[in-house]
């Protein structure tokens, strides 16, 4: 008796079926290799780093808080920091290693979309590093002797251990002085940056503009996470803002 259309339709619809689960597996696996593959050629081509691994986590911060400033700490916004990268002298495995440390934290990770396939210059922060940025800035705000969070590894986790001393105020005699000194420290801020790179000034910018804001709000937190800012971009940035840095000595901050 003759096997109708009807009957073997089901055995078509399986075997298609198996077919296509195959096709879709080959060309996952396909993209997955490809993918490997590229990363294993980006590595290999990466030149030697010239940032000392020990360096890794204190210059990952440091990049953390530029992206934060050029941001206005607002997590999410895509900020471009090859001129950064090219100001602090990293290569590209600098950049790959101390960003990379960055994105294994969750505190930044890099674009990548339709536009940006891959980029190792585009980078957003996210909530847990703005939160990360800023208590970093408030333990570095008021002592001459904190150590900014370090970061130890335990197999593919990273645990993070705050080390510093205790925090000290301002004398509220001094209030009314030190507001005064908080202004004129974003003035000279400003001025510094006249005549600094594009790359420096627009860090600078964004930093005094912040110190601002806090002190026309009248929020004393805000202010001190500014400061904060302030006093670790000095650390970094270099000669040039010998002006800012003698302010910071007025509010009992090392420059």
């Amino acid at each position: 008796m003759p096997v109708s259309v009807v009957t073997l339709l089901p055995f078509f619809l399986v075997f298609g079926l198996v077919i296509l689960l195959a096709v879709v597996s080959r060309r996952r696996r396909l993209t997955v290799d490809a993918r490997v593959r590229r990363e294993e050629a980006f590595l290999a081509a990466l030149p030697p780093p010239s940032v000392a691994s020990a360096d890794l986590n204190a210059r990952a911060l440091e990049a953390l808080d530029v992206l934060c400033a050029r941001s206005n700490s607002t997590a999410g916004v895509y900020v471009d920091m090859k001129d950064y990268f090219a100001w602090r002298g990293w290569n590209d495995a600098d950049v790959h290693h101390i960003m990379g440390r960055l994105g294994g934290l969750d505190f930044a990770h890099q674009e990548v979309s339709a536009e940006h396939p891959f980029s190792l210059y585009r980078y957003r922060a996210t909530e847990s590093g703005v939160r990360e940025n800023m208590a970093n800035s408030g333990r570095s705000a008021y002592s001459s002797n904190v150590s900014l969070n370090q970061y130890t590894t335990h197999g593919n986790n990273f645990a993070a251990t705050s080390l510093g001393s205790g925090n000290a105020s301002l004398n509220q005699s001094h209030q009314g002085e030190s507001r005064n000194v908080h202004l004129e420290l974003a003035q000279r801020l400003r001025e510094d940056a006249a005549d600094a790179l594009p790359v420096i000034a627009d860090t600078a910018q964004s930093h005094a503009q912040s110190l601002e804001a806090a002190l026309a709000a009248g929020d004393a937190v805000a202010r001190d996470e500014s400061v904060g800012h302030i006093q670790r971009f000095l650390q970094t940035v270099g000669s040039g803002f010998q002006a800012s840095q003698q302010l910071l000595s007025l509010l009992g901050l090392p420059g």
